[in-house]
């Protein structure tokens, strides 16, 4: 992948949710709305995305939304009538075909969704673990907000699937490059590589 000059925080929607959710100790009652973020990094290969917010058709259909979000506690918010990410990258005048490689932090819909726009197109990385759980004891993963609608294109239907030798906690496709490198961005992608990232240029 090489050096990384420049990261640009994406919006690629909003969960409104109970706020003890993400706040541990808040009343049941508080709710919130956070924002669905993509972060796209600018390498010295090209582009790089890492999450992609939800898949447009869960939300729009509404049967599906009816099976994929069932309950009134948590809504999911698409930022307008497009694709998120089309659009954010409309908004900062990078085209998606400048893309090379796609990661998710894990699978839920709302980080995994978008990666529709990117089947066959280039490599997509995720968890071994995220996936095997994925595609076990079916229905209980969709219960757990991962829909494999979002991502059987790239891991199931795609041939050649195998773990990346470079990242033996990654799976991807057989063009994967830079393994190691997307799987250390995703470590800290929860953690302290965070904090930096807000200080970076955001895009809303």
């Amino acid at each position: 992948m090489g050096k990384v000059h420049r990261i640009v925080l994406l919006t690629l929607g909003w969960e409104e949710l109970p706020k003890a959710i993400s706040v541990y100790g808040t009343p049941p009652e508080e709710r919130l709305r956070e924002p669905v973020p993509g972060v796209l990094l600018q390498t010295e290969g090209g582009w790089v995305l890492l999450d992609t917010g939800f898949n447009t058709a869960l939300i729009r259909d509404p049967a599906l939304y009816r099976r994929f979000y069932p309950t009134v506690e948590y809504i999911p918010v698409l930022p307008g009538p497009g694709e998120p990410i089309e659009q954010s990258l409309h908004d900062i005048g990078v085209d998606i075909d400048a893309i090379h490689t796609v990661a998710v932090s894990h699978l839920h819909h709302d980080h995994a969704g978008g990666l529709k726009l990117f089947a066959g197109k280039v490599p997509v990385h995720a968890q071994r673990r995220e996936l095997e759980y994925g595609l076990s004891n079916h229905p209980e993963p969709e219960h757990n907000a991962i829909a494999r609608i979002d991502w059987t294109r790239i891991f199931v239907d795609a041939p050649g699937l195998r773990p990346t030798a470079a990242a033996p906690s990654a799976f991807t496709n057989k063009k994967a490059i830079g393994g190691t490198r997307v799987a250390a961005i995703l470590a800290g992608w929860r953690s302290k590589t965070r904090i930096s990232f807000l200080k970076m240029t955001h895009t809303a």
